[in-house]
């Protein structure tokens, strides 16, 4: 045997060593405990080898002659109670564990010269310098079957099965452990299930599935399960092509420390998406199908397809650097419902829901697009806290707080046809073709502003129909309240609880209440309104008309001022 190979046997009943069907059988029993130099050791209430004789030639470790020369090599091994392996790659405790080894095909003789001392002698033989195992695991659960081959001496685990509360356990490679920590720590891959088969055809190219209710994989700070408490589910991974899939029901949890605007969150929080279809995720891109649900501390995201791009690649194998992944791009197709509540403090700033055809969202700019029909809500606190921007909008405190505590209620609803774009990060989102808007003061959460009843509304709403309409955030109110401003172009109409105008272009601005509505050089904004007092109702048309709906005053072409409240039903408003 080779001379730097020892082994070590030890047991408190007894060892016997006997022929079994064209084999020899060495029994250990009695807290058997066997220890290799090469290959770790091995420790069980009882151990039991079975040894046949080796071919010529081989290369596999060998007892009883020296290697190649037709020793006793190990056919199979069975161990049973407590048992406990400790080798490079693999440690661990389970009630029972059997080995088997493929025998090595002979190494063929290649024919020699003719002249046998025109042949050069060999070089001489060097030992290999064992290099520490890539990857090393903690196994526990009932039984655990391995098939092994022997490779130019070596032995290589081609087949692993672990059954019954099956749970492995990345360890740090021998490499890694004495090694200076460079960045953050490096997040192992923890294994569980009923059942965990893996299949090695050659070192670096394991597949995997993990069966159980539920399978489940932690690696790098995410968490993906298969199935449920339930309802059994599979988990498949192709380490050489860095492919991992369910194929049934599941749920993935990722870590998230930036939110929508790009910006460190004050606690990590956990973005947890759940599909009934299928799920495959090649490391970069994540594919999720039917009824799929995604949420986090504040939102609720649905839709049947879900794709999730992270910033970089995603890798399951041991060649990893311990990055968790960041979401870089979400696409939701066929449909999206995404729900949204804001906090502070346990107290309900906002709540805001987008429904539409698709959407995209590019977390590293702030981009999306929404493809529609579609419709946008949002109801927020007009306190000074928040921003009147559709969902998803940014969070930005105002500069100095508001002079008093308001709990008034703002409500915006707007419906289009083509798309929504927009950014999240600037506060701007623009609405295209055929948009229909509500705007106006509410007295609950769950109440809403109906478009079809404009007289309802009060001074303060109106309801806005336009080609396109952009709602973007822009400085603050005269008490601090974060500022709307409205865009409207083409074929503008616009209709409070007492004023009606036609224009192709609209301005609205919350900090100033007003309304400014001009035409394109063509034709003329028009603008009509009831009187209260029983007069005449106004109507006329200007290039630019400026109306506060508040105090109801106007202005036309910035020249002259009209109050119009009181007018005397003779008098009709001037033109500039």
């Amino acid at each position: 045997a080779d001379p730097d190979q020892k082994l070590y046997v030890k047991w408190t009943t007894r060892l016997t060593f006997q022929p079994y069907e064209g084999s020899q059988v060495l029994s250990i029993l009695g807290n058997a405990y066997v220890e290799s130099t090469d290959t770790g050791s091995l420790e069980a209430d009882e151990i039991h080898v079975w040894l046949r004789k080796a071919a010529a030639g081989t290369q596999a470790p060998s007892f009883g002659g020296p290697t190649g020369q037709g020793g006793l090599v190990p056919e199979k091994m069975t161990a049973r109670g407590h048992v406990r392996p400790n080798a490079p790659q693999l440690s661990g405790i389970v009630r029972e564990m059997d080995i088997w080894f493929a025998p090595e095909e002979p190494a063929v003789v290649a024919s020699g010269p003719a002249d046998p001392a025109a042949a050069e002698p060999p070089p001489p033989e060097q030992k290999a310098e064992r290099v520490p195992p890539d990857q090393r695991w903690n196994v526990s659960g009932d039984v655990l079957k391995v098939q092994a081959r022997f490779v130019a001496g070596k032995t290589e685990v081609t087949e692993v099965q672990l059954d019954g509360d099956a749970l492995c356990k990345e360890l740090p490679s021998l490499a890694k452990q004495h090694q200076p920590l460079a960045g953050p720590p490096e997040q192992l891959m923890v294994i569980q299930g009923e059942q965990i088969h893996l299949v090695q055809p050659a070192p670096g190219e394991a597949k995997v599935r993990i069966t159980g209710r539920p399978a489940r994989v932690d690696a790098q700070g995410m968490t993906l399960i298969g199935g449920d408490k339930q309802k059994a589910g599979n988990i498949h991974l192709d380490r050489a092509k860095n492919q991992l899939w369910i194929p049934g029901e599941g749920t993935l949890v990722l870590p998230v420390d930036e939110d929508m605007q790009g910006r460190k969150l004050a606690r990590p929080q956990q973005l947890e998406i759940h599909w009934n279809g299928r799920m495959r995720f090649d490391g970069l891109t994540a594919d999720f199908e039917r009824d799929v649900v995604a949420r986090n501390d504040e939102a609720v995201l649905k839709t049947p397809e879900l794709q999730v791009t992270f910033r970089e690649q995603v890798r399951f194998g041991s060649d990893n650097d311990g990055t968790r992944p960041q979401v870089q791009r979400l696409v939701c197709r066929q449909h999206v419902d995404l729900d949204r509540h804001e906090r502070q403090r346990g107290r309900v700033l906002s709540w805001e829901r987008l429904v539409a055809r698709d959407l995209v969202f590019d977390y590293a700019t702030g981009d999306f697009v929404a493809r529609g029909d579609g419709v946008i809500t949002r109801t927020w606190l007009d306190d000074g806290s928040t921003p009147a921007v559709t969902p998803g909008g940014s969070k930005k405190k105002p500069a100095a707080p508001p002079s008093k505590n308001r709990t008034r209620l703002v409500y915006l609803n707007a419906t289009f046809v083509e798309k929504l774009t927009g950014n999240q990060r600037r506060d701007i989102v623009t609405l295209h073709r055929r948009v229909t808007a509500v705007y106006g003061p509410v007295l609950r959460w769950q109440q809403w502003l109906d478009p079809n009843y404009p007289k309802r509304l009060g001074t303060e709403g109106f309801v806005l129909k336009c080609d396109q309409l952009t709602v973007a955030k822009n400085g603050l109110t005269g008490d601090s309240q974060p500022a709307v401003e409205l865009y409207g172009e083409g074929n503008i109409l616009i209709e409070g609880s007492d004023f009606l105008s036609r224009c192709r272009n609209l301005r609205y601005a919350s900090n100033k209440d007003l309304l400014v509505l001009s035409g394109d050089g063509r034709s003329a904004a028009t603008f009509y309104r009831d009187q209260q007092n029983g007069s005449n109702p106004i109507d006329f048309a200007a290039n630019r008309i400026l109306y506060e709906p508040k105090l109801q005053r106007l202005n036309v072409n910035n020249f002259e001022s009209l109050d119009v409240m009181g007018l005397p039903s003779q008098k009709s408003p001037e033109k500039k």
